[in-house]
């Protein structure tokens, strides 16, 4: 559970981070 949590989180970081790049870059 631990483990599959910290996937989760980073997958969720590396989008929100994608999102954010292409908002300021817009």
């Amino acid at each position: 559970m631990c483990q599959h949590d910290s996937r989760i989180h980073e997958y969720y970081r590396i989008k929100t981070t994608k999102r954010r790049n292409s908002r300021r870059q817009s």
